[in-house]
């Protein structure tokens, strides 16, 4: 099995070669992550185990009304964001404490062909 360092790299890899999903092709925010944080996020999620993991999935609006997603780790609390960069690269905000009570888990085509390509790893 993979570890987390190496499950982000190869999804961050996987990701470049992905056409984004189609709400998010208006580029609003323009940046190559944009638009995969639910991919890359629900595909880390299963690889490690889904809700028997270590990891939950957390989500918040950010201040342009689009809903991010990222995981937290249940043991020490560390937040993993996978496609952070699309805001940090453009210092904006990252929605952490605009936190959502519920998060959607289903995996999307697109984590389900990253988690895919982790498997074959």
């Amino acid at each position: 099995m993979l570890n987390e360092e190496e499950v982000i790299k190869i999804i961050k890899e996987e990701l470049k070669t992905m056409e984004k999903p189609k709400k998010y092709r208006d580029n609003k925010r323009n940046h190559w992550l944009y638009g995969f944080c639910y991919p890359a996020t629900i595909a880390f999620y299963h690889y490690f185990g889904g809700k028997y993991s270590k990891y939950k999935v957390e989500c918040a609006k950010d201040n342009y009304g689009i809903i991010h997603y990222w995981l937290k780790n249940k043991e020490t609390d560390e937040v993993i964001d996978i496609t952070k960069e699309q805001y940090t690269d453009l210092g904006l905000k990252l929605p952490y404490d605009n936190k959502k009570r519920k998060c959607d888990y289903r995996l999307s085509n697109e984590a389900k062909k990253l988690l895919r390509k982790l498997k074959e790893m």
